[in-house]
């Protein structure tokens, strides 16, 4: 039962994951930005899901056991801390989409801090990861891909908010 939850949610994300970014270019072209960062804030949410399977997958529960209990206790406090932030990223992007490009100082530093953020996830799924043996079925494949496709949406669509909060 949980391969079939994880496939669907795997699927899901995968493909409206193409079809944002496709989309968006569209978008960015005819200057829906805050469209495009309403779809950022959806997308956000299935990150979220991903997050938590992911700690399925890795059968974190049973892993963590093997370290000592401060250890098991600050790698979830910093999974919560990430949680949240991401959750946080999702609900300004969904409720508040033109605060981040208005030309306002802390909706500049917001967009600015987001794509920093996803910037540099994006490098450590790209440059440092190396997740080959826990992707064991296509479905898995699909669902990391479709992460880093995510995460590259996410960086340029607030790095371009940022700007536009800038010049206007």
């Amino acid at each position: 039962m949980k391969e079939i939850i994880l496939f669907f949610v795997t699927i899901f994300w995968t493909i409206l994951s193409i079809i944002i970014i496709s989309v968006n270019y569209v978008l960015l072209e005819k200057g829906y930005l805050k469209e495009a960062i309403f779809l950022a804030g959806l997308l956000h949410l299935g990150v979220l899901i991903a997050g938590v399977v992911m700690t399925k997958v890795l059968r974190w529960k049973k892993e963590l056991q093997k370290i000592d209990k401060l250890s098991e206790h600050i790698i979830w406090t910093h999974g919560a801390y990430v949680f949240s932030t991401v959750l946080f990223f999702g609900i300004v992007s969904l409720l508040w989409p033109n605060v981040l490009f208005d030309g306002h100082i802390l909706g500049i530093v917001l967009s600015v801090f987001i794509t920093l953020f996803w910037g540099v996830r994006l490098f450590i799924q790209l440059f440092y990861f190396d997740p080959k043996p826990y992707l064991t079925n296509i479905i898995l494949k699909m669902g990391f891909h479709g992460l880093t496709l995510c995460f590259l949406y996410f960086t340029i669509i607030y790095s371009w908010s940022a700007y536009k909060g800038i010049v206007g």
